[in-house]
């Protein structure tokens, strides 16, 4: 089993929303404990009917301040893995550390045995 962590600004909410249904159906398998969605406060008040979806199906959502005088993004996704890690419930789980804007294919993670090894 593992936890998944979704770090960043959600951009291209179809496929987060794709991404999310297949780590419930992981889920709902006994493959993946903790789904959780790390970002910036305001984020998610611009994805109403997603933000709802998430609390139904019980995704961890963390809104954060975002770091203030920071040039590039490195601070940001130092800052939102942090939180997303320090929310983590049960810690001898792996983490999968992913971003909303990329779609990650749950047969990628379910066919590649060295993911269930640790």
């Amino acid at each position: 089993m593992i936890n998944i962590i979704f770090t960043g600004l959600i951009s291209i909410e179809k496929r987060f929303k794709r991404s999310i249904n297949e780590f419930i159906l992981l889920r709902d398998k006994n493959k993946v404990g903790q789904i959780i969605l790390s970002t910036w406060i305001g984020e998610l008040d611009k994805y109403c009917e997603l933000k709802n979806f998430l609390i139904k199906n019980n995704i961890t959502v963390i809104e954060s301040i975002p770091p203030s005088q920071c040039k590039g993004s490195i601070l940001f996704q130092m800052k939102s893995l942090h939180v997303g890690l320090d929310t983590i419930e049960n810690r001898t789980l792996m983490v999968f550390k992913t971003r909303p804007d990329l779609y990650i294919d749950s047969d990628a993670l379910l066919l590649n045995p060295q993911v269930w090894k640790f």
